[in-house]
């Protein structure tokens, strides 16, 4: 089973860059997005009911916190920013030490691996971004997590998709 999650930046936006392609296409048993900034009345019949098959869509939010200094291209310079402040590393420490799993880091340690980049100075080319959207599971649940992956070829939103495979 695929899980995929993203962070949308408005839902009308992507939909006009291909959102309901890439939906259709993307292999996933369960979609979640975040951050749509509409209404059902705002959207198009289309995007209500993109598949004619029930297709299994979750609305939920991202954590918007980069965990580590890994998780971000220039720890040192965002201390004191919104994102990567220490109050909020310090409740994503409590959030992982009683037992939650960043399902990411399970199985990637590599640094450069980010889901957000800033629209300015050409961020996203450059690679200069955040890790801040998040795919976390039980402990007794890791064992059935098959692989974790960030989708950074993915456009249509300053955040890129990632994906939990799990059996």
């Amino acid at each position: 089973m695929k899980i995929i999650s993203w962070n949308v930046n408005g839902i009308r936006a992507v939909e006009k860059k291909g959102f309901k392609e890439w939906l259709l296409s993307s292999g996933a048993d369960i979609v979640c997005i975040q951050e749509t900034k509409a209404n059902p009345c705002q959207l198009t019949p289309e995007l209500l009911n993109p598949g004619a098959d029930g297709f299994d869509i979750v609305l939920c939010g991202d954590y918007n916190i980069a965990h580590k200094p890994i998780d971000l291209a220039n720890p040192k310079a965002n201390e004191g920013n919104a994102g990567y402040l220490p109050e909020e590393r310090a409740w994503m420490d409590t959030f992982t030490s009683a037992g939650y799993v960043d399902t990411f880091r399970h199985f990637c340690a590599e640094p450069k691996q980010y889901t957000w980049w800033s629209y300015r100075f050409h961020a996203r080319e450059k690679n200069i971004g955040w890790r801040i959207d998040y795919q976390c599971v039980n402990p007794s649940f890791i064992e059935h997590v098959k692989s974790s992956v960030i989708l950074s070829d993915v456009l249509g939103s300053d955040h890129c998709p990632i994906m939990v495979e799990v059996e």
